[in-house]
């Protein structure tokens, strides 16, 4: 939407008869975007701006990169319908259902506010939250669910640039989940189920120190090793603490994130810890070790 209003003529107002001495200005509706107001078809309009996004599109170099805080990943299908199930999931998450059906103009029947919903997403939280002992929202309230591990901390964790380290992080999801030509085209590369298998990674790597200390699922801890010196993001004896060191940056950003569906008897001591855990995450240094050693060049003393 920023974009459609830099384009000079998106928001212009209709012209004015010069002879009209009466300004009834206050009287006439105040639209976000006049143009589209004035056509017969705003909705092919707003599709046809949005699908201009997509990858190989005239302004999809525009769009937000990867790795941008205002990047989401785009369908392939995307149509200004998705706008209206988009904003409705969102409202449903953080405020009652009858004053979302208001402000969507569901308020005359009801029913079909929740023909929007996913069921996987505002519908279904409250109740997962309540099942896994995490703190339940506020009653009238649906919520969202928990922020999910992510690998976006291990760029701190490296001296290398982004691309390559990308890269490499691609390198390493396609040899650990055998993502080769056989596999569905959705989990390669592109594909729209990608950011599953990253997140999926992410977990693994979190919960890596607990599997060590535990002593428990061997041969998949060996297959992670391995397919992280196959991806040249370390050597055969920094393999070891490079993972720890991508187990608890992810793992710290994880807990600040989720830091308010903490189960309630654990609320109050994660607070307190808070900021110590936020000084810690940015203190680049702290994690730069982890970066020297995908690089085979050891560990930095001190």
């Amino acid at each position: 939407m920023a974009l459609y209003l830099m384009h000079p003529e998106s928001h212009s107002q209709p012209p004015r008869d010069d002879d009209d001495d009466d300004d009834d200005s206050a009287d006439r509706p105040g639209w976000l975007f006049p143009s589209l107001n004035a056509l017969k078809d705003p909705c092919g309009a707003v599709n046809r701006f949005v699908q201009n996004l997509l990858p190989g599109k005239r302004m999809h170099d525009y769009y937000p990169k990867e790795g941008s805080p205002f990047w989401v990943p785009l369908s392939p299908n995307v149509t200004a319908q998705g706008f209206r199930v988009g904003c409705i999931n969102t409202c449903c998450q953080f405020m009652p259902d009858f004053l979302v059906a208001t402000l969507s103009g569901h308020h005359g029947n009801w029913s079909t506010l929740y023909e929007y919903l996913r069921a996987n997403l505002p519908m279904c939280m409250p109740a997962a939250r309540a099942l896994t002992n995490w703190r339940t929202p506020t009653p009238g309230f649906l919520c969202p669910g928990p922020v999910p591990p992510s690998l976006e901390p291990l760029y701190n964790c490296t001296v290398v640039d982004r691309e390559t380290f990308t890269t490499k992080l691609d390198v390493f999801i396609d040899h650990l989940f055998w993502l080769n030509d056989n596999a569905h085209v959705k989990l390669r590369l592109g594909g729209g189920l990608r950011m599953m298998v990253r997140t999926c990674l992410a977990a693994l790597l979190m919960y890596y120190t607990d599997l060590v200390k535990e002593k428990t699922l061997y041969e998949p801890r060996q297959m992670i090793r391995r397919a992280l010196i196959y991806a040249g993001l370390a050597t055969q004896s920094t393999a070891e603490l490079v993972l720890e060191g991508f187990s608890r940056a992810i793992k710290t950003k994880f807990e600040l994130d989720n830091l308010e569906h903490v189960p309630e008897t654990t609320a109050h001591v994660q607070a307190r810890i808070s900021p110590f855990l936020q000084a810690a995450a940015c203190m680049r240094p702290r994690h730069c070790w982890a970066g020297e050693l995908a690089l085979g060049e050891g560990v930095r003393k001190g």
